[in-house]
């Protein structure tokens, strides 16, 4: 293993450990959601409620531009290099991310 793949190897782990880290704090963030945001009768929530939508979509946005990018040039070098492998991983790949974007608008359905 040469010296450039060790450091892509170790700037991926840093990155699996960076993912790990916020999806278990978005967990236990999820977790106390319903509590923070139990409003009484007859107060109006609106702006929160915008609030919530607009962070929403920068978390959607995050994600897609954090999976599919990658995915898309993992596509791309693999039709180049005519690597049917390598092209099926960055089509893997963009469908994960489709799946995370899914499941950040399930939980903001879901909680709010």
């Amino acid at each position: 293993m040469n010296e450039k793949t060790k450091t892509v190897l170790s700037k991926i782990r840093r990155f699996k450990k960076a993912v790990y880290g916020a999806a278990a704090a978005a967990a236990s963030t999820a977790v106390s959601i319903p509590t923070v945001f139990a409003a009484p009768a007859n107060v109006d929530t609106t702006q929160t409620n915008q609030v919530v939508d607009i962070v929403v979509w920068i978390v959607i946005i995050a994600v897609a531009a954090a999976g599919a990018f990658p995915s898309i040039v993992k596509i791309a070098e693999g039709v180049s290099n005519e690597d049917t492998r390598g092209r099926n991983a960055g089509i893997g790949g963009l469908v994960v991310t489709a799946a995370c974007c899914g499941a950040v608008y399930a939980i903001k359905a879901i909680y709010f």
